[in-house]
């Protein structure tokens, strides 16, 4: 009598146990299906913000010194910073109106940041909807076609 109480106690105890291991794992699948999408969300955006800085250090880095060029017979030539950093700005702007952009230029290089702000689709840290994603880009000017050096 006790010892059928005792078997029955326990597979009642087995089948509850299987009940927990279940919702445990269905628990476990969702939080590793929502860390990969968000982690691929993240990902294309790091990516989009690393393509819109260097496109646009590239798009400022072409604005150049033109009065400096003309002087000069030689040697490298020069940026026009203010010239670049608007360019690079208004260029990040027309691709993505909703990016901080920040532009610094200098006679021989500019470097662009750009951030986003991203919303995560199932997880994102507590008090925060968005997760800025960062990255920059940086272009010196060039003109012409370099030579293949021998």
């Amino acid at each position: 009598m006790i010892r059928r109480h005792v078997v029955r106690m326990l597979r009642q105890r087995a089948r509850g146990q299987a009940m927990t291991w279940f919702v445990g794992t269905v628990l476990l699948v969702i939080l590793s299906l929502g860390l990969t999408a968000d982690g691929m969300l993240l990902f294309a955006a790091h990516r989009r913000a690393t393509l819109l800085a260097e496109s646009a250090a590239r798009a400022g880095a072409s604005q150049l010194d033109l009065t400096s060029a003309r002087a000069r017979t030689g040697g490298a030539p020069t940026i026009d910073p203010g010239l670049a950093e608007a360019t690079a700005r208004a260029y990040v702007l027309r691709q993505q109106s909703d990016a901080e952009v920040d532009a610094r230029a200098n006679l021989n290089t500019i470097v662009v940041t750009v951030q986003l702000r991203v919303p995560p689709t199932i997880l994102h840290p507590p008090g925060q909807p968005t997760v800025n994603v960062t990255a920059d880009g940086m272009a010196h000017p060039f003109v012409g076609q370099a030579a293949a050096e021998r």
